[in-house]
């Protein structure tokens, strides 16, 4: 349990924790949006005020692209080389081995007044010097298209398809397999949005669907992972209520469905489950300093198991805060429910928790610079296990010209586990170049 009893409520017809999270839901609300009364102004939501460093236009280096009609095509190749001290993400005798990467990219876009569509595809292929058996190469491809119904509303319809590897450093990867596990993830989605007035509603309905493929031992023995395979189904649906053109409530519901292809006693545990979220907040993009979202609110997941549910409470939320033109930092938290790949008995979720923080800053009109650091932790449901990850990062990037790109970047993860059910403790350092070609 999360939360203890928290009394009566002032929420009319809720009491003990549902009535404690609305009354965290309306108090975080409040305070977000109380800067924005100030504009008072009797308008729609009108956003866009503000641009981040990364996403500022600097047209002397932004690639032109190839003219086919009326879409524009964006080729891109990236080159790269990276040291790990860790390869196999192990506890101890840590492996340290060079990877050379080769990452194409293909992006095509409309340019059309109304409506649009996009495409996208890329793969990245990795390398390894030494340990040649964790070669690996990922497969991306995505497409949306959106209608515009008038001025005041859009309907939308898109997929994706990956196929790759998960990194030694999943959670859920095996640690007897000779090789990580791979797996392919299908997307379809459809969305739509509608304003008037003040008020804007938008939903979303998607469906993902996971294939894993087993894996070896060292002896040659099936890892089975097909206990793993399963589809999550999600719908979500939101109002914006603008208070100002620079700001706006929030409120989110969203429902969710996971049903796994293999059930007990083929897996050691039902791991079919549905759950809930609402939440509620704010939005906002004020004058030349922040801009952001923050709702919070109550999740709910229950398993076919009865022994296994987890509520608590929900979050999601980000800010950018603009010191001046040339610097900005970003804040980034998130608490829900994740599936989990563990076989243990009675295992099956966790509730992940999340934040991280960057700066981003232009030196240089072609020289970008970035640091960050973040962290979480894991807490698992049904067994006894909790994980705690701590990450950091420094990068550059040196624009030549509209047509290449250097790249340098240092990664460090710290990952620790404790319970009875834990995993291994890790620590790595990573360090890679990069040269990216564009049209």
């Amino acid at each position: 349990m999360l939360f203890g009893d928290a009394g009566p409520s002032f929420w009319p017809g809720t009491t003990g924790k549902l009535g404690y999270h609305m009354r965290v839901i309306l108090l975080a609300a409040t305070a977000f949006v109380s800067v924005a009364q100030a504009a008072n102004a009797q308008a729609p939501i009108n956003r866009g005020k503000n641009e981040s460093v990364t996403e500022r236009p600097r047209p002397e280096y932004d690639p032109l692209g190839i003219r086919l009609g009326s879409f524009e095509l964006l080729p891109t190749l990236t080159l790269g080389a990276e040291t790990n001290d860790n390869v196999f993400a192990t506890q101890t005798a840590a492996q340290e081995d060079i990877i050379f990467t080769v990452s194409p990219a293909v992006s095509l876009a409309s340019d059309w007044s109304r409506h649009a569509l996009r495409l996208h595809a890329d793969s990245t292929s990795g390398l390894y010097q030494d340990f040649e058996n964790e070669d690996y190469t990922n497969l991306n491809a995505s497409g949306d298209f959106r209608l515009d119904v008038g001025r005041d509303a859009n309907l939308g319809a898109g997929g994706s398809y990956f196929q790759g590897f998960e990194p030694r450093t999943s959670p859920d990867q095996p640690g007897a397999a000779t090789k990580p596990v791979e797996f392919d993830m299908q997307n379809v989605y459809g969305y739509g949005l509608y304003t008037f007035n003040r008020l804007r509603v938008s939903g979303r309905a998607e469906i993902t669907d996971y294939d894993y493929d087993n894996v070896f031992n060292a002896a040659g023995a099936i890892i089975s992972q097909q206990y793993r395979d399963h589809s999550e189904a999600l719908q979500t649906v939101r109002l914006e209520y603008a208070l100002t053109p620079s700001a706006a409530l929030v409120l989110q519901g969203q429902t969710s469905q996971n049903e796994y292809d293999l059930p007990p006693p083929g897996s050691l545990v039902d791991r079919d489950s549905t759950g809930y979220s609402i939440q509620a907040g704010a939005n906002a993009d004020l004058t030349n300093l922040i801009r952001g979202e923050l709702i919070v609110g109550y999740l709910s997941e229950e398993w076919d198991n009865t022994n296994l549910s987890v509520d608590g409470l929900a979050v999601n939320g980000n800010l950018e805060y603009f010191i001046t033109r040339l610097t900005t930092i970003k804040l980034s938290a998130r608490r829900a429910v994740e599936e989990t790949g563990l076989d243990f008995v009675a295992a099956a979720g966790k509730i992940a928790t999340r934040a991280e923080a960057r700066v981003d800053h232009e030196l240089l009109r072609n020289v970008l610079l970035t640091a960050g650091v973040g962290g979480g932790s894991d807490e698992y449901e049904g067994i006894d296990r909790s994980d705690d990850v701590f990450q950091g990062d420094l990068g550059a990037r040196y624009l030549l010209n509209r047509y290449a790109t250097l790249g340098a970047h240092y990664y460090y993860t710290d990952f620790k586990s404790e319970g009875l059910q834990r995993d291994r403790d890790y620590n790595i350092n990573r360090f890679l170049i990069s040269l990216t070609l564009k049209l």
